[in-house]
């Protein structure tokens, strides 16, 4: 089986290839295929070929309507791959990879044709950078494996409250988490990581999380917080609206950021503005009421309430982005979509949950509403996309990125994908994001995908390579000798090793420990 399952495959028993992969591109202007090919293709022997003739695998674009469109026929000892893009031609080597196997240095492939495209055109993973430095080299692993799995888009969640995790050069005064020790990317280093996850059809899509979550940028630059009527400090969490500075700071770091990220689109967050359900102290909640600043606008403008001015602050955003050419993207919990809501339509909308009782407005609203006011919509929904601690494989093989309760047939294609979401420090993230990102980027390419035993073997050859063994199944191989988690006798073969089981998240020392001395092999 190919994770993600192409809509048709006609597989064959292995066709020997030779020793060698000699590719020839026929299409000019794709710089990055012989890139692409080297990093998705690491364990058979690659060369580019001089000439078609010469040639076992031949690339060559043609007319087509589909974005991402690929297909591979294999006739005459040649593997013919035809791609309608960029990411077509990525799409079709990352599947290639998949049906070929390799024995003794030699190849074979076990298809005779594939044509394939995806169904959602978002598909998406988030990183959580702002409570935890993540190394770039480990970032970099990541992206590789989405590109094998077909994903498009890596969310990049560089602010939080706990810390902003780039050390821009105009804003030094910025500063990473304290969990991390203050650890921050350097603005090449983010160059680098965006240029890596160019070349293989990822775009990095940047988040500051602004109103809310601002207390790293409050700690920064403490005139950003609300002048409070009562002559006590504001705690910061969200940023003092009223305060015409506020736009003037905060515009200036979102420029500089921008210019790091070459995507299209710029994520501002947005989410959870005030929490005054939360049993803690201080209290994440907005102090826009009680704040002299945001009182004296509210009545100046006359806005009813924090939604108002919530949204006013949204619209000066995006009138400062448009002309950057940049797409906003928002959560959505503080829209009130009950009623039809004075913003843009091309907002993107990041839906993740209507909002909980003091958490924002929620009467009446769902995703279907944001659809039904003329909204695109990337599902993120709580818990369904939610490594963190809330996802299972039980709940991930019945979900669908495009579900919603009206069957409209004019909304449903407005919900363009899914993001992936890996929220906050957790230490299973070693083996949860790499099982992740295959089955959820599956659910994403085909909608009606139905998770089973030959998708996890599958997500295996993924991980590992052609020569790959099954992580979800013991076998004798494995070897547990106590609760220390010791799991290869002493002398024993660790490239002997067939089998290995993990869960999405294992509950016990032995299956973490499992997964680690996987991970050790690579």
């Amino acid at each position: 089986m190919i994770i993600p399952a192409p809509k048709r495959i006609e597989e064959v028993s292995p066709i020997y290839i030779g020793e060698k992969l000699k590719v020839f591109l026929l299409s000019e202007g794709f710089g990055n295929i012989e890139f692409t090919l080297g990093e998705l293709l690491t364990n058979v022997n690659v060369c580019i070929a001089d000439n078609e003739n010469d040639a076992n695998v031949i690339l060559s674009q043609g007319k087509s309507e589909k974005p991402e469109e690929y297909s591979i026929e294999f006739l005459d000892g040649k593997v013919n791959i035809r791609f309608s893009d960029f990411l077509g031609a990525r799409n079709a080597i990352a599947t290639l990879a998949q049906i070929l196997e390799s024995e003794n240095s030699k190849i074979y492939i076990g298809a005779a044709s594939v044509y394939d495209y995806p169904d959602a055109r978002f598909r998406s993973f988030m990183h959580d950078v702002g409570r935890k430095y993540v190394p770039i080299d480990e970032l970099k692993m990541h992206i590789l494996l989405m590109a094998k799995c077909k994903m498009n888009y890596l969310h990049f969640h560089f602010s939080e409250a706990a810390g902003f995790a780039i050390a821009l050069k105009d804003y030094p005064e910025l500063k990473g988490a304290s969990a991390t020790d203050g650890m921050q990317y350097s603005e090449e280093e983010i160059i680098d990581l965006v240029e890596y996850a160019e070349k293989l059809g990822i775009e990095v899509i940047p988040e500051i999380d602004i109103p809310g979550h601002g207390v790293a940028l409050t700690e920064a630059y403490p005139h950003l917080a609300c002048d409070l009527i009562d002559g006590k400090k504001s705690w910061g969490w969200a940023l003092c609206v009223g305060n015409e500075e506020t736009y003037s700071i905060v515009l200036g770091i979102i420029k500089s950021a921008a210019k790091l990220f070459k995507s299209k689109y710029f994520h501002i967050g947005t989410d959870e503005i005030s929490m005054t359900d939360e049993k803690r102290t201080p209290h994440p909640i907005a102090d826009w009421t009680r704040c002299r600043r945001c009182r004296q606008l509210m009545q100046s403008y006359d806005l009813d309430g924090e939604v108002k001015l919530f949204y006013r602050f949204l619209k000066k955003i995006y009138d400062a982005l448009t002309p950057l050419g940049k797409k906003l993207i928002i959560w959505n919990d503080w829209i009130d979509i009950s009623k039809s809501p004075d913003i843009p339509r091309d907002i993107l909308i990041e839906f993740w949950r209507v909002a909980a009782d003091a958490r924002g407005p929620h009467v009446n609203c769902s995703m279907q509403r944001f659809l039904d006011e003329g909204f695109d919509v990337i599902n993120a929904n709580f818990p369904d996309t939610y490594i963190d601690l809330y996802v299972s494989y039980d709940n991930l093989k019945e979900w669908k990125y495009n579900r919603v309760p009206a069957d409209d047939s004019k909304t449903k294609g407005k919900i363009i994908g899914a993001d992936v979401c890996a929220w906050d420090v957790h230490d299973h993230y070693v083996w949860s994001i790499p099982v992740s990102i295959p089955l959820f980027a599956e659910k994403m390419w085909n909608s009606d995908s139905k998770l089973n035993d030959d998708t996890l073997k599958a997500v295996s050859c993924i991980l590992f390579g052609t020569e790959s063994f099954n992580i979800f199944d013991y076998t004798k191989d494995v070897i547990i000798l106590d609760d220390k988690c010791e799991i290869f006798k002493d002398g024993s073969d660790r490239i002997g090793v067939k089998n290995l089981r993990v869960l999405l998240h294992p509950t016990n020392a032995v299956e973490k420990y499992c997964i680690n001395a996987i991970l050790s092999l690579l």
